[in-house]
């Protein structure tokens, strides 16, 4: 689906902003997958980190059948952990197996794309506010940062769920000021309250 990035550019610029989008997604998520495997040495694809792992066991309790179970380990009820990254491992644990290893790297690789599809929202903001040139540098350093690929690939926690919807809602927020069109403000409050179910 075209992304539409303001309606008075040519069908050729929209053409090639997709492209250079698209090529900055992709190897944002080629660094970032890149990494996982060396995860293992102190992150959560370590065996015995796994138990550690807050949002996994979480998940482990919903998909035995236990609820929004606790994450330290025990059959009690929680309302520590947000509901939606939770879902998503439980998810690739009924896929996969509970805290297998497959299942943890399905997790990362969810979470890499999620931070490399972050360079969309950070290049259309961007434009909107600085111009194009300062849209790719920006684009560019997130898609290369060396912090965001560390987080993305070792880290599998909500933060960059969050963060993907948190750019989107300034990106709306932008369009908002000069628009009273409901789809957008609609749009807006959604994001929120997802944002708000993830963090």
């Amino acid at each position: 689906m075209a992304i539409q990035i303001a309606p008075l550019i040519s069908r050729d610029q929209r053409s090639s902003t997709n492209r250079l989008l698209l090529l900055m997604v992709l190897i944002a998520l080629v660094l970032r997958i890149a990494v996982t495997p060396f995860s293992s040495i102190e992150g959560l694809m370590n065996p015995d980190h796994v138990h550690c792992w807050e949002q996994g066991n979480v998940a482990r309790a919903l998909v035995a059948g236990k609820g929004f179970g606790s994450f330290l380990w025990s059959d009690q009820a929680s309302a520590v952990m947000p509901p939606v990254f939770p879902l998503v491992v439980a998810f690739f644990f009924k896929l996969f197996g509970v805290h297998t290893s497959l299942s943890v790297f399905a997790t990362h690789a969810f979470n890499c794309l999620i931070s490399a599809l972050a360079c969309i929202p950070i290049y259309l903001v961007a434009r909107k506010s600085f111009g194009e040139r300062v849209a790719k540098w920006t684009a560019w350093s997130w898609a290369c940062s060396p912090y965001g690929i560390y987080f993305a690939a070792c880290w599998a926690w909500s933060t960059h769920l969050l963060l993907l919807s948190v750019c989107w809602m300034v990106y709306l927020a932008q369009r908002m000021e000069k628009s009273s069109k409901l789809r957008l403000w609609t749009g807006f409050g959604l994001l929120a309250v997802f944002s708000g179910l993830c963090e």
